[in-house]
């Protein structure tokens, strides 16, 4: 009876002891991440700020130490409607409660969301040798970014991002900012004279669906069934196990097969002799080499080793090597010491070398390459060089090579976060509705690539969805276009890639208050992420200026397709009116297809005159039965070279439209 005593009071000693903690967590007034030193809040709007608190308790928010308002706390969170302010800074916020918070160095400006997938991630740091300088003198005090960690939640709609800070930019910090939206808020702050604040929220990978809410994902079942799986912790546990435990399994037994490190003087040393090696222009696939004729598997370990002569004066000094890109993982070896590894194809083989590797006469560069699927080697037209005292050595030429071990491709994943609906919108989108914003810059889409024409009821309905939880109907929205990427193809043919561009085109011609920026010329046939992220930023702040900022006169995009009027023996394509010329080498238009009713695609060129291109069809038979015209419609349509005089490409198009006399 004693002990049954002692253990209840033990019981309600630990219950009052819990209600004591959780009241004091509570008691204190918090904050989300975004309210916060050095934020940007949008001017000339009524701003909320928002909290939590104790239940009940009495919240006041001073601004420069003059009141402006109080709250009390309801279901554990307050808000306050902060007056529109005029755009300037600094600012201070001071939030009292039980607690006092004062947040310093504020400024009212113009805050832009962007969004989307690697494109739009993509940082400074990856483009940084294509803009030395931008690198270098970086410093927009009234420039501030906001970037939101990468997080997914199939189950839970986050009131807090898990992360971030406000961030001025200055040289210490520009390379971890997103390119695009630093380009883009140096523009329209350097145009507009107000601060800038980005927040970006954006996941490499991730598909317009995983950017949409449970309700929005309603209308597309496939998407929504996938999610509602995703939401049974125990079943995406098994997932997410399963698919850890194949992937470690499969590196476990190439890794023990590897003859480059099962032998007793490894490979990447300097003393091992590479006797009985092929050899091997670099860059290059070794799919394509004599010695894999016959060989059904070509995935595996393979080595690569070259012998770069150095002079006296770079002995023990740094350095670094630029090995392009490489499919699909690598490890780097320098005279026996490993100089790095990247564990994916897409990031530049950039690595810096330390000092006291590097030697005078014979240094042996060793590359372990590991293909999961595909080609493995070096991908062609990327920079393979060896720099020392800023002078840079040829890396490519003839390597020898050898297979460590070959392998089966590794087992596919059942789970792939970034491609799963939901999940980012939860973590990464809906905590940010509170906020008020100018618009938005969405670059995404390559993850669709392949789903066309599903892309535009996704789109319609991510933008829908988008304005009515920041409670903007009217909300700018400015969507960057697919770049040129892949190969370029001698002959018309269908395309995965202009079909995406195509729909990117028709959601901005449908939708309103929103506007489309055109990259076909700024892509790499030979990587999905070009580096050439200025004029991407750019442009999509000149658009900017146009849809939001009301500057109706100022040219934004490119020629826009209108319809095309057929004659007896010519085509005329007449574009929207603009106040931009249109241009093109000698005035002759390449990369235009067309398509009689009974016949494939073709290549015609058309002749600028005035705002329309005229196609002479004289030799093509096509009297009176054109079905479809179709200008840069290819996955690299490396011949498109229609402009306008302000330099604005062209947008892609297919079009059937005949124009109405």
């Amino acid at each position: 009876m004693l002990t049954t005593f002692n253990s209840t009071i033990k019981i309600t000693l630990l219950s009052l002891l819990l209600s004591c903690i959780c009241t004091t967590s509570y008691a204190e007034v918090t904050l989300p991440k975004l309210i916060s030193n050095g934020m940007v809040l949008q001017r000339e709007q009524a701003i909320t700020l928002w909290g939590w608190g104790a239940l009940d308790e009495q919240v006041e928010v001073q601004l420069n130490g003059k009141p402006v308002g109080t709250s009390t706390t309801a279901a554990g969170k307050w808000q306050i409607q902060l007056a529109p302010q005029p755009a300037g800074g600094p600012h201070t916020i001071t939030i009292a409660g039980t607690n006092t918070i004062a947040l310093n160095d504020i400024y009212f400006g113009d805050v832009w969301l962007t969004s989307g997938q690697s494109n739009m991630d993509l940082p400074m740091r990856r483009v940084k040798h294509t803009y030395p300088r931008e690198v270098a003198e970086a410093n927009l005090p009234q420039v501030r970014v906001f970037t939101v960690p990468s997080q997914y939640d199939f189950n839970q709609v986050h009131n807090d991002v898990s992360g971030g800070q406000w961030l001025a930019v200055n040289p210490d910090n520009i390379e971890q900012f997103s390119a695009v939206s630093y380009f883009f808020a140096k523009a329209l702050h350097q145009a507009k004279h107000i601060p800038i604040g980005i927040i970006n929220s954006s996941m490499g990978g991730t598909t317009a669906e995983g950017w949409l809410s449970e309700e929005s994902l309603q209308a597309f079942p496939t998407h929504y069934q996938k999610a509602k799986l995703y939401q049974d912790k125990n079943y995406l546990a098994q997932l997410i196990n399963s698919d850890k435990k194949a992937q470690v399994q499969w590196h476990n037994q190439l890794t023990q097969k590897d003859k480059g490190t099962a032998e007793e003087l490894p490979w990447y040393a300097p003393e091992y002799k590479a006797t009985n090696w092929h050899s091997m222009q670099v860059p290059g696939y070794w799919a394509n080499h004599p010695s894999f004729k016959g060989v059904n598997t070509i995935n595996g370990n393979v080595w690569f080793r070259k012998t770069l002569t150095l002079p006296n004066e770079a002995a023990n000094e740094a350095g670094q090597i630029w090995l392009g890109t490489i499919v699909d993982a690598d490890t780097v070896y320098i005279n026996g010491h490993k100089i790095g590894n990247t564990g994916y194809q897409y990031p530049p083989r950039l690595y810096p070398i330390n000092k006291n590797i590097l030697q005078a006469g014979e240094n042996t560069i060793v590359v372990k390459i590991t293909s999961n699927y595909g080609k493995g080697g070096f991908i062609l037209d990327k920079p393979y060089w060896l720099e020392v005292n800023n002078t840079r050595y040829d890396l490519k030429g003839e390597w020898q090579f050898k297979v460590g071990a070959l392998s089966a491709p590794p087992p596919s994943s059942k789970f792939v976060s970034y491609t799963a609906p939901l999940g980012y919108y939860n973590a990464m989108l809906a905590p940010l509705l509170a906020t008020q914003i100018k618009g938005v810059v969405w670059y995404q889409g390559e993850s669709n690539v392949g789903r066309a024409e599903e892309y535009k009821s996704l789109m319609a309905t991510l933008i829908k969805s988008w304005r009515a939880g920041f409670n903007q109907p009217e909300l700018p929205f400015i969507v960057v276009q697919l770049a040129n990427f892949l190969e370029a193809q001698a002959a018309p043919s269908e395309s995965h890639w202009a079909e995406l561009r195509e729909a990117q085109r028709q959601i901005v011609n449908s939708t309103s208050h929103t506007a489309l920026v055109v990259t076909i010329d700024v892509g790499e046939w030979n990587d999905i992420h070009p580096v050439r992220k200025k004029e991407v930023g750019l442009r999509a702040a000149v658009a900017a200026r146009h849809i939001a900022y009301n500057e109706t006169d100022l040219v934004h995009t490119g020629p826009q397709i209108r319809c095309f009027e057929q004659h007896k023996q010519s085509i005329t394509l007449h574009f929207e009116p603009s106040s931009a010329a249109l241009k093109a080498p000698h005035n002759v238009v390449h990369g235009i297809q067309i398509q009689m009713e009974v016949a494939p695609f073709h290549w015609v060129r058309g002749h600028i005159k005035g705002n329309t291109v005229e196609i002479d069809t004289k030799s093509t038979n096509a009297a009176n039965n054109i079905k479809k015209v179709r200008y840069a419609w290819a996955d690299n349509p490396s011949t498109a070279n229609l402009f306008n005089s302000v330099g604005l490409p062209a947008a892609p198009f297919e079009i059937t439209k005949h124009c109405e006399h």
